[in-house]
């Protein structure tokens, strides 16, 4: 079948060939007859050139429209202008529309040219950094569809503003977004206060040390998207009920009150990016006086996927932590959580976070002995740009910060997060200090090793900076020798001031972890203590004194196991002097 069509197309090419010879030898002989065919007569030589560019002129007419009726035959080109107008709309954010876009589209064919020059949605924004005459044509290939409005202050002259400011203002009535940003003066919060009844998007970026000022909105819509940065909002406003985004960064004075943060979540079950950062110094530093917060009921936010808390005041925090209830988060960044927030696994904030933990596959856990703080990240963590929320970057995962204050609140938010499935590392820092002396004693922790119980997914344990290694290794092997089944990794530094008692410590560990006599058939070593259902130790990092006096004492621990030193050396106690 290829080889006839093949065949088909050489006679086809051919036939055209002697149609072509045909028709020129036709068209030259009638030329010469007209004007003759000598080559030393400029007049007749001018003739037959005009002769041939008419000719040219009839084939490109000619190919032109075969062209376009072949085009016509393209599905996309078929296709009614109305979704045609739909299909570019949704290849550009209107947002981040520049003219050149249009340009583009444009040079694709006469029909996307007509198309794109005669329809408003596809001409959305102007921008004062463009200049008012490209704002004034923008205007007029779009008189009266939804209108995107942009003013950074640092790139228009304070004149080029007035004059952008002044165009804009008579279009406000059609405002879908707006978004000034930079060092902003009186005139501009004026112009951001401009009654604009279908405003759907606020962005505004005051600098910070500049003039924060509080908006009035006026009378309109709900907003649903709102991004400010050193601005204040009223907060009980109707305007701030049914918010998708929220967004509120460095804000000093006039911050919402617990009661007006509660009334516009609960007003905005849509929410799906919740970000509050920096706002502190603000009256919402002093206890509210609204409504006890134990008594508001939960705030339901089904869609909510992206939660940012950071630097806030403390009622503003806690009102957020104990009424947020949603299972949909996946990015997480907060900080200042107590323990009492996780006094039960059925609590909103214990939920939400053991939801945001089940989305991932590595965790790590760092308790810090310094000031009993507990730290949760997933790997990698999550991030969010400080970006404009259109323009904002998130990566999946959480990064939250516990006070767990003792290792009784330790153990309140283990175990209110329990079960979880991602593999957990857990890191423990100690005080960076051994106990003086020659003595037994070894490093003093508030960590509560009972918290291993509601850790099943621990694969990795790392103590440094001279964490108390031995409460936790008497739990794993005498109060509960079948916590951390999964545990593969260990790594001990220094935690007494002799290497002897810490050998002691491990051997004590590694005899009931792995048993002194459980061998598998011929001998070999089992993967894991069928009594206990627990793992064996792969990998185990501890001092090099500590190591070669469990060589010489207990090599057959050791079978199996990768051994490897720490780079921090155990403290060496002299021997004491001989008695007199």
């Amino acid at each position: 079948m290829a080889e006839s069509q093949a065949e088909s197309s050489t006679a086809l090419a051919q036939r055209t060939q002697e149609i072509v010879d045909r028709t020129l030898g036709t068209f030259w002989r009638e030329v010469n007859d007209a004007i003759g065919n000598t080559y030393d007569n400029r007049e007749e030589l001018d003739l037959q050139v005009r002769a041939l560019e008419l000719l040219q002129g009839e084939i490109r007419a000619r190919t032109t429209r075969l062209n376009s009726l072949r085009n016509n035959l393209v599905p996309i080109h078929r296709l009614p202008v109305e979704l045609l107008i739909q299909i570019f709309l949704r290849t550009f954010n209107s947002l981040h529309w520049k003219i050149e876009t249009n340009r583009h589209l444009a040079s694709v064919s006469k029909r996307w040219w007509q198309i794109v020059s005669s329809s408003p949605l596809l001409w959305p924004k102007i921008s004062a950094s463009r200049g008012v005459p490209r704002a004034t044509l923008v205007l007029k290939k779009n008189p009266g569809g939804p209108l995107i409005v942009r003013l950074d202050t640092r790139k228009a002259t304070p004149g080029i503003q007035d004059e952008f400011m002044a165009v804009a203002v008579e279009e406000a009535r059609r405002w879908q977004s707006i978004v000034v940003q930079g060092p902003l003066m009186t005139k501009h919060f004026d112009f951001l206060e401009t009654t604009a009844p279908v405003l759907q998007d606020l962005f505004a970026f005051q600098v910070k040390g500049n003039l924060e000022k509080r908006l009035e909105l006026g009378e309109g819509r709900p907003i649903v998207n709102v991004d400010v940065h050193c601005i204040s909002l009223p907060w009980d406003s109707s305007r701030l009920a049914g918010l998708k985004t929220l967004q509120i960064r460095r804000l000093s004075k006039d911050l919402p009150t617990s009661e007006q943060l509660h009334g516009m979540l609960s007003a905005s079950p849509q929410l799906s990016w919740l970000r509050i950062t920096d706002c502190l110094n603000g009256p919402s530093d002093l206890v509210d006086t609204g409504v006890a917060i134990g008594t508001k009921p939960l705030i339901s936010l089904p869609k909510l996927d992206t939660l940012i808390i950071q630097n806030i005041p403390a009622s503003l925090r806690r009102l957020l932590y104990t009424h947020i209830d949603s299972t949909n988060v996946t990015c997480l960044v907060a900080d200042k959580a107590e323990s009492d927030h996780f006094a039960s696994p059925n609590l909103p904030f214990s939920t939400l976070v053991r939801t945001c933990l089940n989305a991932t596959s590595d965790v790590v856990f760092t308790w810090r002995d310094t000031d009993g703080r507990l730290t949760i990240g997933s790997v990698p963590l999550a991030k969010v740009s400080n970006n404009w929320i259109p323009w904002a970057t998130r990566s999946a995962g959480v990064d939250l910060n516990v006070d767990a204050e003792s290792g009784d609140g330790l153990g309140e938010v283990l175990r209110a997060m329990s079960p979880i499935t991602p593999a957990v590392t857990l890191l423990l820092l100690g005080q960076g200090s051994l106990p003086e002396g020659p003595g037994g004693d070894s490093a003093r922790t508030r960590f509560s090793s009972d918290s291993l119980d509601h850790l099943s997914t621990i694969k990795t344990i790392r103590c440094t900076q001279n964490f108390d290694a031995a409460p936790l290794l008497r739990h794993m092997w005498e109060d509960n020798p079948s916590c951390c089944p999964e545990l593969r990794e260990l790594e001990l530094w220094p935690w007494r001031a002799d290497e002897e008692l810490m050998a002691n410590d491990v051997r004590e560990f590694l005899s009931v972890r792995h048993g002194t006599g459980d061998g598998g058939e011929n001998g070999e070593e089992e993967d894991e203590s069928p009594e206990r259902g627990v793992k064996r130790l792969e990998k185990l990092l501890l001092p090099a004194g500590v190591h070669e006096r469990l060589r010489a004492t207990s090599e057959e621990l050791l079978a199996g196991i990768e051994v490897v030193h720490t780079s921090e050396p155990a403290a060496v106690v002299p021997p004491p002097p001989p008695a007199v």
